[in-house]
This record gives structure tokens, sequence and C-alpha cells, in this order.
């Protein structure tokens, strides 16, 4: 029975960094490090590095995560312009009825 080696996820970013910062193929890393070669090359894609406008590295992991944190705030935000527009509404109808009492 095989035991199932478990990486961090900054583990997994220091060997993906041996592919684009050392120039090692994967195929020397997954021998090295004793490691798959589709998890190799699954890391290498999950950490790539990118360059955002300030200058600063991101992978597409990162990047994954921000979009997913977009969606969610997107819903926040139409959820609160639904309940603005009904609290608009249910504003608007009291004004009116304070108006006709005062009539």
């Amino acid at each position: 029975m095989t035991t199932r080696n478990y990486y961090s996820p900054e583990q997994k970013a220091a060997i993906a960094a041996l592919h684009w910062d050392e120039k090692q193929t994967l195929s020397q890393i997954s021998r090295e490090n004793k490691i798959s070669i589709s998890a190799v090359r699954r890391w290498v894609r999950e950490y790539s590095p990118a360059v955002n406008d300030n200058g600063e590295k991101i992978t597409k992991k990162t990047v994954s995560e921000l979009e997913a944190r977009i969606a969610e705030l997107e819903q926040d935000n139409q959820i609160l312009r639904e309940a603005v527009t009904l609290m608009d509404k249910y504003s608007r109808e009291q004004i009116k009825k304070s108006n006709r009492r005062l009539v």
C-alpha cells in the first residue's frame, strides 16, 4: 500500500518555481522530487506567475479566487439593489399615506 504525500500551496508554488525561475524541465522536477509529472504540470499551470498593473506577481489560482470573490460581491450587490428598491417603494407608499392624512 502506498502512502499519499500532501503538499501545501507554498510547497506546490516552490516546486512550480523550479520550472519558471530555474528553467528545469517538468520531467527533471518530477524525477528529483518523486512527484508525478501530471501533478507537476498542474502545479506549474496553477502557480505560473503573471504580473499585474502594479508589478506584483499573481498566479492563475489567485486570479480564480479573485474571480470567485467578484462573483460573490456582484451577487451581494444585486441583493442590496433589490432591497433598496423595496425600501424606496415602501417609503413612497408611507409618504403618500401620511400626505392623505394631512389633507
